[in-house]
């Protein structure tokens, strides 16, 4: 059955807040839709915090939501703005904070303010439907704190409608906190026991589990990730449980090109990927401009490799610290390290007051810094002890900057290791210190060989991850979506 209208639900979007890769996932995967003639409108949280935060994106003019907003039902605010991105359609903002990034603990303030915040939306289905006479054909939950929208939208008038769910990042799933209101409690808390939530006769203990259940499709976002989780990898039993009786999916993250083009990027000096000279001359410039911005003492002949992201475990951080002696012995490459923690002995590291010879930045990256570290850095750097998907390396490759990974999850299904004519990765065999200076050093011996290293470089930049590109990502949701209509309307 034909799809024409979808309603995406989720805590982050490119444009309005971003910590990460769900929200460059969301924004890219409602503009591919869109180009495929689909209406699609975006509902996202109002955060009190964001209002000249850097993780704004500059070049979007900040909207004064109290003169947009809509009308105020049982407490749910609901604002009204044009999308700038999918003009001439809307984003709509429901007005309490989740927390400033869905990369937190799941605190008891952040749980009910997700409840607080999935109940709004049957509130935004009714004024579409009456206002604009547009009712979704399918609903798109992303990550837990739209999850129990599900369940809310299942006690509506809008029951019918199918729900995909989507998981980013299964580690995060909104487990259900100590709570004083006994009538949400079935299971009191004690090292055994598990604190569970009921709904509609079912027992739930994160908001996770409760959207896979009452979704028609769950998906994560590539297809090493899916069968990592089914396998029990980094994921709750529980859970685990759900996504096998649901039938989970895996659909890898696509890339906007249009948004991701060294070609025609305002924050670098531009280069053509499909010319080599233009791509010397262009990562060249880029690469002094990098030095400049983050003080890296370095040659223009040494190779620069970055990392870049959340500095957090899962991101192999602390083995890159645990390296440092070894990196540090490679002569002619130059690592910095750019991305927020919060934990005092990464902070205490990068700064240099142990001794550790790495450059690093505990910043926000904002997005034009971003797209000058992919411009200006000959690799990227991502020792991941897991990855669901991860967008730095495909936002490298298209940048004409090597991946260096280990083979995890979405860094498998989009990582080909270079072979001296095909393929463009260098692969760390293992998450340790050991492993991770291994790779380095292949990576630097292919980097001093000037002809091998333009046959990395350039297979890499004509690889297509668009999410309308060869693997058409976007075209297996379209998919999902006729999928799950024609058996709600059985």
């Amino acid at each position: 059955m034909p799809v024409k209208n979808v309603l995406m639900i989720s805590p982050e979007y490119y444009g309005y807040v971003m910590t990460g890769g769900l929200a460059m996932a969301v924004h890219g995967l409602s503009r591919a839709l869109h180009r495929q003639g689909i209406d699609v409108r975006v509902v996202i949280p109002s955060y009190s915090k964001t209002s000249g935060s850097d993780k704004f994106l500059r070049q979007i003019p900040k909207v004064d939501i109290k003169t947009a907003m809509l009308f105020d039902d049982k407490g749910i605010r609901i604002y009204q703005v044009p999308d700038v991105f999918l003009d001439p359609l809307y984003t709509y903002f429901i007005s309490r904070d989740i927390e400033d990034s869905v990369h937190r603990r799941a605190a008891k303030e952040a749980f009910l303010a997700a409840n607080f915040f999935s109940s709004g939306i049957p509130v935004v289905l009714e004024h579409l439907a009456k206002e604009y006479s547009w009712t979704p054909d399918v609903i798109h939950l992303h990550e837990w704190p739209t999850a129990s929208a599900s369940e809310s939208l299942r006690r509506s008038k809008f029951s019918n409608i199918p729900i995909v769910v989507t998981t980013h990042n299964a580690q995060y799933i909104g487990r259900v906190p100590p709570m004083e209101d006994k009538d949400l409690i079935l299971s009191q808390s004690s090292p055994q026991q598990v604190r569970v939530l009921q709904a509609q006769d079912q027992l739930f203990a994160s908001l996770l589990e409760m959207g896979v259940f009452f979704s028609d499709a769950v998906t994560t976002v590539s297809e090493s990730y899916a069968q990592e989780l089914l396998a029990g990898m980094n994921v709750d039993p529980r859970v685990r449980k759900r996504l096998q009786d649901k039938g989970l999916e895996g659909i890898l993250n696509g890339l906007d090109h249009q948004l991701m083009n060294p070609a025609i990027d305002p924050y670098v000096s531009s280069f053509d990927p499909n010319d080599i000279q233009s791509v010397a001359y262009g990562k060249g410039r880029n690469k002094l401009v990098l030095h400049s911005k983050y003080k890296v003492t370095a040659g223009s002949d040494e190779m620069q490799v970055t990392m870049m992201g959340r500095l957090a475990d899962q991101k192999g951080i602390d083995l890159v610290l645990s390296a440092a002696a070894g990196i540090n012995g490679l002569h002619g490459l130059k690592l910095l390290v750019v991305g927020e923690t919060q934990e005092n002995r990464v902070r205490q590291l990068l700064s240099g007051k142990l001794g550790i010879n790495i450059t690093g930045s505990l910043d926000f990256a904002k997005p034009e810094d971003q797209h000058l570290i992919l411009a200006g850095s000959d690799a990227i750097l991502m020792p991941s002890r897991y990855e669901p998907c991860g967008y730095v390396q495909l936002e490298g490759m298209r940048y004409g900057a090597i991946p260096i990974v280990t083979h995890v999850g979405g860094l498998k299904d989009t990582v080909v290791p270079f072979d001296g004519n095909n393929g463009y990765g260098v692969i760390i065999r293992e998450a340790t210190p050991e492993h991770i200076t291994n790779a380095l050093r292949e990576a630097l011996q292919i980097f001093q060989n000037k002809e091998r290293w333009r046959i990395a470089v350039m297979n890499a930049l004509k690889e297509d991850f668009a999410w309308d590109g060869p693997r058409n990502s976007v075209g297996k949701y379209v998919q999902l979506y006729e999928r799950v209509k024609e058996q709600r309307a059985a």
